[in-house]
């Protein structure tokens, strides 16, 4: 990453320190407006290549090299995350041709760039998707949440928990139309067991609880209510930019500092996940009993 960000025209010490933030889904540029102040294409097409490839599953690539088989890349969840982003890359391709005139390549190619650094928690900008058409706000923030492949450097809720989700879902909707029927859940054909089921729907309902807490207290805070949603979405979604204020073309340094003690509790939290944050507030992990 690092030499092809050289040779497509960035400084060495740029090449660095973006390939660093690439591949670990930091987002982090040396230039205020990210990769947007580079206006090239060219590195635009590089940076979402090797941000999809740190959304997807290590394991995978283990699998690639051990086996020296695409068999790996059959996975149920690459499948879902590669269908799911193409199909919202389309959807925003479609809703932001009016923004570029018409254009069908401008429309794609910030729609692509932003949909994949939304998705696996990167936080890139290459144009302020705050000033885009509402509907394209949905789709980026439900991405947020969502985020990339369980294994991933991507933060968010991860691709193979949805799936249990929409899975389990579908099995009780079957339940409700068959009562004596026994269903399970499955992911690729493999049966999910019921420990995991619950621990997945325990966490989704955390995450959601946290959401609306935490856009309350933020709102108290003083900031308007959807850049609130998206700074305490982003926060523990670990997944960038927000909206308005706090958008691509924004920061986090005029929100009061009280609001930035919040968001980073949320941060914490969200890297460590909810489990693994609240064991460490429970005397048992302390003392070994």
């Amino acid at each position: 990453a690092c030499l092809l960000y050289y040779l497509e025209g960035m400084s060495f010490f740029d090449a660095i320190c973006h390939a660093f933030t690439t591949l670990a889904s930091g987002g982090f540029s040396t230039k205020n407006l990210s990769i947007a102040s580079f206006n090239s294409p060219l590195i635009e097409a590089t940076v979402t290549v090797f941000m999809l490839l740190a959304g997807i599953n290590f394991a995978l690539y283990f699998g690639l090299l051990r086996r020296r088989t695409l068999k790996p890349f059959r996975d149920p969840e690459l499948i879902f995350f590669l269908s799911g982003l193409a199909i919202v890359i389309g959807l925003l391709t479609i809703t932001l041709l009016p923004t570029y005139s018409g254009n069908l390549l401008d429309a794609f190619r910030y729609a692509s760039f932003q949909t994949i650094s939304i998705a696996t928690s990167t936080g890139y900008g290459t144009a302020d998707f705050a000033l885009w058409p509402a509907f394209t706000h949905v789709l980026l923030l439900t991405l947020m949440f969502v985020g990339g492949m369980a294994g991933s450097t991507s933060g968010g809720f991860k691709i193979s928990r949805i799936m249990i989700i929409l899975n389990q879902l579908a099995q009780e909707l079957r339940r409700a139309i068959h009562p004596r029927g026994v269903f399970t859940t499955r992911i690729g054909g493999r049966a999910i067991p019921d420990a995991v089921v619950r621990a997945v729907l325990t966490l989704l309902a955390l995450n959601v609880l946290t959401l609306c807490l935490g856009s309350a207290l933020m709102t108290l805070l003083g900031l308007p209510a959807e850049e609130a949603i998206s700074a305490t979405l982003t926060a523990f979604a670990n997944g960038g930019p927000g909206l308005g204020s706090v958008g691509p073309t924004g920061h986090f340094g005029a929100i009061p500092d009280a609001a930035k003690i919040v968001m980073a509790l949320l941060m914490v939290v969200g890297r460590l996940e909810f489990f693994t944050a609240f064991a460490l507030l429970t005397r048992g992990f302390w003392t070994g009993r």
